[in-house]
């Protein structure tokens, strides 16, 4: 993995330690219901980047896998379908990615985390219950992305 992996999985830190401030905020005592929004609206902002970061970490991994491997995808046509496809024909490295493609299935955690993105797409997120499940649910799942990068390259064939 290159610097860029790195670069998305220190924004997605960043961004968690962000959160794990604001939420601290979020549940304190308020002075008014302008101060509230705008705590609420930071922590989404927050919430939405990383997802957004954590999508990137993938993407990432995609495209420099398409790239080590000379699979030869353009860049616009890059997705976990296409690669895994192509690294089934053209490689011997079907288990590289194998983590991922399970990751995404129905239910599993990158379906999820695919699923809130979409979500946010329309709709904000429910902060009014201060749910500690979401956020737990990000920690979990950026532990996720790490846990894949560190897979992906013990995996990875030497340059």
């Amino acid at each position: 993995m290159n610097d860029r992996v790195a670069l998305k999985l220190f924004a997605c830190e960043k961004h968690l330690a962000n959160i794990r401030q604001m939420k601290l905020t979020y549940k304190g005592p308020q002075v008014n219901k302008q101060e509230l929004d705008y705590v609420r609206i930071n922590l989404e902002t927050e919430i939405d980047c990383l997802i957004s970061q954590m999508i990137g970490v993938i993407d990432c991994i995609l495209v420099q896998t398409n790239n080590k491997l000379g699979l030869g995808i353009p860049l616009h046509q890059i997705s976990i379908d296409r690669i895994m496809s192509e690294i089934y024909s053209k490689t011997n490295k079907i288990d590289l990615l194998i983590e991922l493609n399970e990751a995404r299935r129905n239910g599993n955690w990158y379906w999820s985390v695919v699923q809130l993105r979409n979500h946010s797409l329309s709709s904000p997120f429910d902060l009014n219950t201060h749910n500690p499940d979401l956020i737990a649910f990000l920690e979990e799942c950026f532990n996720r992305v790490k846990a894949l990068v560190e897979g992906v390259k013990n995996r990875e064939p030497p340059e």
